[in-house]
């Protein structure tokens, strides 16, 4: 029988978000806003870059990425998404999903996390693809 090693995994961790959504980098998640998660059944519109920018049921919308000029980034979520933000969120409103205050997830922690995963899967932290 094995014995599992690793650290359980946290409420407000964004493991399952990062993998599930393709999130680029540990910033955009650290820049989810609650009010921009749709988990209606109808779409919603929210204000991005100066104007508003429809939401889909199931989907979440990322404000000022990176990128030539200010962006925004639609991304759908899949079931282990949905289920992770609503137990991260719970019953808040507003403001940041991962708050450092209510997760305990701060860029430092995010990173930290990000960094020893990568170490585990013996990949550089800190590399990234670009496929043109």
């Amino acid at each position: 029988m094995s014995v599992d090693h690793r650290k359980p995994h946290r409420r407000g961790e964004p493991r399952e978000e990062a993998k599930g959504t393709g999130v680029r980098k540990v910033t955009e998640l650290l820049k989810l806003r609650i009010e921009n998660v749709n988990f209606s059944g109808l779409s919603i519109f929210r204000p991005a870059n100066g104007r508003d920018v429809e939401v889909r049921p199931n989907w979440f919308l990322l404000v000022n990425t990176k990128g030539k000029g200010p962006r925004h980034r639609l991304i759908p979520m899949n079931a282990p998404v949905q289920k992770a933000l609503r137990q991260i969120i719970q019953n808040r409103t507003n403001g940041r999903v991962f708050d450092g205050d209510h997760t305990g997830v701060t860029e430092h922690t995010l990173r930290s996390g990000f960094q020893k995963a990568c170490e585990r899967a013996g990949i550089p932290f800190g590399l990234t693809l670009k496929v043109v």
